[in-house]
């Protein structure tokens, strides 16, 4: 009897070691999920973007990046051309005003990013580069500067607040936009894009950039920020790459915006 209970005893003995391991290794696996659970945004700098997010100077993204810190982001760079095994990991990609076009490769790297889940964020500095990506997600820009005289910043007709807003999770607490030196959008009728935020009717496209309305020069309301639901994933593309740039991240409601950016991409502004 009491050899019999010695070796229930070591069973239990081994039983409660070994559970008390198991528990060890679960809560350790836990913590790494939990600490490589942080969310992967990554800017572009392999199209000679001129606002990068390292930079404190008032043509750097640095507020925006810091927001995206606060918001659970781990923020890196690439300066390579884009590949899936580059977007594979990632939560955000960020194009912050490309300067040269991207390859049909990049394209279709991009776009199934976005199709699988990814969130794309595009700031547009010139529209060529982004025309050809843009179109995937049934946006286009406009071929020429905007230029607006409803509520212009400082006088000037091609820096101006942008008023008039769709009801959606990206206008949230917003009156203004400024938008300084921007192009216009347009979008794909019975696409999967929408417009978001855009000028008044009095705007047009200063084909001769004299910022003067000239004969001929296409006047309507253009698009300013459009988005698209892109399969598994969500595009926003704004006509105008300084935004969210230290200069002008505090003028209007800019820096509100950028947070809404943050949000929706989270779903948690539906």
């Amino acid at each position: 009897m009491l050899k019999n209970s010695s070796k229930l005893l070591a069973f239990f003995t081994v039983f409660i070691i070994l559970f008390a391991f198991s528990i060890a290794v679960s809560l350790s696996g836990c913590n790494k999920l939990k600490d490589g659970s942080k969310k992967q945004a990554m800017f572009d700098l392999s199209h000679s973007e001129i606002f990068t997010p390292e930079s404190t100077s008032e043509m750097g993204l640095s507020g925006f990046r810091k927001d995206l810190t606060s918001g659970g982001y781990t923020v890196k760079t690439n300066k390579k051309p884009f590949a899936a095994k580059i977007l594979r990991d990632l939560d955000l990609l960020i194009l912050a005003g490309p300067m040269t076009e991207f390859t049909v490769e990049e394209i279709e790297a991009i776009t199934d990013f976005v199709q699988n889940g990814g969130n794309l964020l595009v700031f547009i500095h010139i529209a060529q580069p982004v025309f050809a990506l843009s179109e995937r997600f049934d946006i286009q820009p406009s071929v020429a500067p905007v230029c607006d005289t409803a509520d212009p910043i400082q006088d000037s007709p091609q820096n101006f607040y942008v008023t008039t807003f769709d009801d959606h999770p990206l206008s949230t607490e917003i009156n203004k936009l400024a938008v300084f030196g921007t192009w216009g959008l347009r979008i794909r009728e019975e696409g999967s894009s929408s417009i978001v935020a855009k000028t008044s009717d009095k705007a047009w496209a200063d084909l001769n950039q004299d910022l003067i309305l000239d004969e001929g020069e296409p006047q309507e309301a253009y698009g300013i920020v459009a988005i698209s639901r892109f399969g598994d994933g969500r595009a926003i593309i704004c006509a105008d790459d300084a935004i969210l740039i230290n200069k002008y991240i505090k003028t209007g409601n800019n820096k509100q915006f950028g947070k809404n950016i943050i949000s929706w991409f989270e779903n948690k502004m539906t």
